[in-house]
């Protein structure tokens, strides 16, 4: 017994077919290369109740400042759509979903616009490094940063009150200390989503983890 979850559309099934690919064929569903099947489509029929799932693509709009690039995707999640379009994100970026106003145009009302984060030159006790963020002001960042400046072993070149632009220089110095800064790695934190629409027991790994690093 195979069920398959197209969009709003649930199919329960019995059939012999062997395959992902088989099965859809059988039962006259039809699908392009920008629709994404999972299981794959060459994944073996093996058990005796089966989940197939759907996602139908779509036109999507991604808005990263003066640029505007149309896409065809089935993704979900703003960053994936993001991905489909073949703009890089840095890890500080922000994607959200907005209002879209041009609807005659393009026959959609909402658009994936990026909030790119900004890239601050940053000198911490003489280690020079590139540091991306979405505060407004130089205080902002130092408590995003947990870095405490207190004007008398610790001062800074700018004022909390300081705007960041992209590309802002800006030094933290501390008197009398030498300090070493090294780099250390941080392990992933891991999110687990239910979803009825697979078998019980089963588990599937949407977006593997990846090893951050630190400096201390």
């Amino acid at each position: 017994f195979i069920t398959i979850y197209d969009g709003d559309d649930k199919i329960t099934m019995r059939s012999g077919a062997t395959t992902v690919r088989d099965l859809l064929e059988r039962a006259e569903i039809s699908y392009d290369d920008y629709d994404t099947v999972e299981p794959g489509l060459d994944e073996e029929i093996n058990t005796e109740t089966f989940n197939i799932n759907i996602y139908r693509s779509r036109e999507a709009v991604v808005i990263d400042g003066n640029l505007k690039r149309y896409v065809r995707t089935s993704a979900t999640e703003p960053e994936a759509v993001v991905a489909d379009a073949d703009i890089k994100l840095y890890d500080e970026d922000i994607v959200e979903i907005v209002p879209y106003n041009n609807l005659l145009e393009s026959g959609m009302t909402v658009a994936y616009q990026i909030t790119r984060a900004k890239a601050i030159n940053f000198d911490f006790y003489g280690k020079v490094m590139t540091i991306r963020t979405q505060a407004d002001t130089i205080g902002e960042f130092l408590a995003e940063q947990d870095i405490i400046v207190d004007n008398k072993d610790t001062w800074a070149s700018l004022k909390d009150s300081t705007k960041i632009k992209d590309g802002t220089k800006f030094a933290v110095y501390r008197q009398g200390k030498q300090t070493k800064t090294v780099e250390e790695t941080i392990n992933y934190s891991t999110k687990t989503t239910y979803d009825y629409s697979l078998a019980y027991g089963t588990r599937k790994v949407t977006q593997a983890g990846k090893k951050g690093k630190k400096t201390v």
